[in-house]
């Protein structure tokens, strides 16, 4: 009993640490005093703002099935769920070429669904399909430039560059960054602007974000601690 009155203990100067540094809204310190309340705001506050940890447990949650199972699934019933979940299955067993004609398969039915577009994608882009995964993005890009965090948009800049078509990546890179208003995304731009000569542009969108890196709450710097690296050495290049 000793031990469980300190485990709690410490989980709750645990939260506390947390609000402060997240700098909640003062009912928050409350709630984490009342008994319970430490995974109250666990789950309604940390959980729903850390990304390694909602990755974690939703890889631990996920029960993943045989493509055979998967397959006898949609020959039993064909609806749009479980071709996705053949297709993500698929995908996730290396197989991208199948992977991105199951993905197809989708679309065939649901031209909008957005994880077959994004699957799609990423599934071109893993077989080397170039011309593949720019379509996907840019349909995707168009019904949702959020998507995932702005991650389709982000990869779709990336993949134009490679392609040589610089003008497109830059201007969908710029759109990227001004929309998440994510360290990240302005580092990725930053990047785009050193290459195309545009030098003191890049160099005033760095130093704004490294600023604002400084002066943010302590676990936003942990989060952004590689870019921040990356934009301190792009700097030097400026």
């Amino acid at each position: 009993m000793h031990l469980l009155f300190m485990l709690e203990s410490a989980f709750s100067l645990w939260m506390l640490y947390d609000a402060t540094q997240r700098r909640a809204a003062t009912f928050w310190y409350f709630v984490i005093l009342m008994p319970g309340g430490e995974f109250v705001y666990f789950l309604a506050v940390y959980m729903r703002n850390d990304r390694k940890m909602q990755k974690m447990v939703r890889k631990l949650a996920e029960r993943p099935e045989s493509i055979e199972q998967l397959q006898a699934a949609v020959e039993a019933l064909p609806s749009v769920v479980n071709k996705l979940r053949l297709a993500q299955g698929l995908h996730d067993k290396g197989r991208m070429v199948e992977a991105a004609e199951a993905f197809r398969g989708v679309l065939v039915r649901d031209t909008e669904n957005k994880e077959a577009l994004y699957g799609l994608a990423l599934s071109c882009g893993a077989s080397h399909d170039d011309a593949g995964a720019v379509d996907a993005l840019e349909r995707l890009v168009a019904l949702d430039v959020g998507y995932k965090e702005f991650a389709p948009g982000a990869e779709l800049a990336a993949i134009l560059w490679r392609k040589d078509r610089r003008d497109e990546a830059l201007a969908m890179m710029k759109k990227v960054s001004r929309r998440s208003h994510r360290f990240e995304h302005e580092v990725q731009y930053a990047m785009f602007l050193i290459e195309s000569g545009s030098r003191d542009d890049a160099r005033e969108l760095l130093t704004k974000g490294l600023n604002q890196h400084e002066s943010g709450p302590k676990f936003a710097k942990r989060q952004d601690a590689v870019w921040a690296k990356r934009a301190r050495a792009l700097l030097e290049r400026c």
